[in-house]
């Protein structure tokens, strides 16, 4: 087998473990951590923090499109109509 083919191969499989993903989301409450990173906070206590590839900004509008969602999802979330890629999420244990 290539070499080449092989490496990426190798990259898709780790990349797609280290993937985490949200599922069954209830939009909440959003706040804003920085320009570029919220934190989903749900009645049950359970907090998500994502970070997007948009910026945002106090009075920024969010909108969350997808109940279910993992890293580098895009169209997930609207931020002042615009939609953002999901970078990375994170669930925080409580």
């Amino acid at each position: 087998m290539n070499k080449t083919l092989l490496s990426i191969l190798i990259m898709g499989f780790f990349s797609t473990i280290n993937a985490e993903c949200i599922n069954g989301v209830k939009e909440d409450y959003f706040s804003i951590l920085d320009e570029n990173t919220i934190i989903l906070q749900q009645n049950e206590g359970i907090q998500v923090v994502i970070e997007l590839d948009c910026h945002i900004k106090d009075s920024s509008s969010l909108i969350l499109l997808q109940k279910s969602f993992c890293d580098y999802y895009d169209g997930v979330l609207s931020v002042d109509n615009k939609p953002c890629t999901i970078e990375k999420v994170m669930r925080l244990e409580s």
